[in-house]
């Protein structure tokens, strides 16, 4: 008689559960969408014109964020809402050139851009799109450096049904890092160039003038004619307002004592 002794066999991973990568879940949003103040982002485009812009925060207030963004055609307004959940966009406006705060204006749209947890597989609706998670662990090269454990976005028309992908790439602590709109042979790229913080340009200046030998002390407020590469500081007592025509952009200077607009611009 034959007595076989019991041993116990040792379980052996499957290889491709070894090969698996890790999946990450990000509980936190809002490192992905950097909104303090001043900070500007500046993207090289490649494939269209209008693909290079540039974006900055201009105003926060508790999770309330405004930002401008600027694609050289024009200058678009925007507010979101940032926390720990999600980055919603809730404001739009475009031809925005004057940088006034409109984080109190009532929302016109509900885009929800980030939402916890990422995670591989997870995805929302917006009014006529969809967003997924494709990944949290791209590595990305762009012309301000190498970024790991990248997010990346894919995000669906609902019903457009043109042949075409749309990425979105987050980076921790830095923000959007790449855009890309693939459609067959034809491909239109925004990458990251440089991400600083800026120092703002006073809204108005104090300075001194002599007359007859005596200092006199006046305020000068600053002319910004974003998005042309040009600002300058008038007097106090001058006004100034923005004209367009056929052959662009210009600003005309007026006196302004005592609130009486002067008839001749300068």
């Amino acid at each position: 008689m034959f007595n076989s002794g019991s041993r116990c066999a040792k379980k052996e991973t499957p290889p491709s559960a070894q090969n698996k990568p890790k999946v990450d879940t990000i509980q936190d949003v809002s490192p992905y969408f950097p909104a303090e103040p001043q900070l500007t982002w500046e993207y090289e485009g490649f494939g269209n014109e209008y693909a290079a812009f540039t974006r900055k925060v201009l105003y926060r207030q508790g999770n309330r964020v405004q930002m401008s963004e600027n694609n050289g055609g024009t200058v678009m307004g925007l507010v979101f809402d940032v926390s720990a959940q999600a980055v919603t966009k809730t404001f739009s406006v475009p031809e925005f050139y004057d940088e006034r705060n409109i984080l109190n204006e009532k929302a016109n749209l509900q885009e929800v851009i980030l939402k916890a947890p990422l995670r591989v597989g997870e995805s929302w609706q917006n009014d006529g799109s969809k967003r997924e998670v494709v990944s949290t662990g791209e590595r990305v090269e762009v012309p301000a450096g190498k970024f790991e454990k990248v997010v990346k976005i894919k995000i669906t028309p609902l019903e457009d049904k043109q042949d075409h992908e749309q990425f979105e790439y987050y980076a921790e602590n830095t923000g959007l890092i790449m855009r890309e709109f693939i459609a067959g042979d034809s491909r239109i790229t925004s990458k990251l160039k440089s991400f600083k913080k800026t120092e703002t340009r006073p809204k108005t200046k104090k300075g001194t003038i002599g007359i007859e030998g005596t200092e006199q002390e006046f305020v000068i407020n600053l002319l910004d004619g974003s998005p042309l590469p040009f600002y300058t500081y008038v007097p106090g007592d001058m006004a100034f307002e923005r004209v367009s025509s056929g052959e662009g952009d210009a600003f005309l200077i007026h006196a302004n004592f005592a609130g009486k607009k002067g008839k001749t611009p300068t």
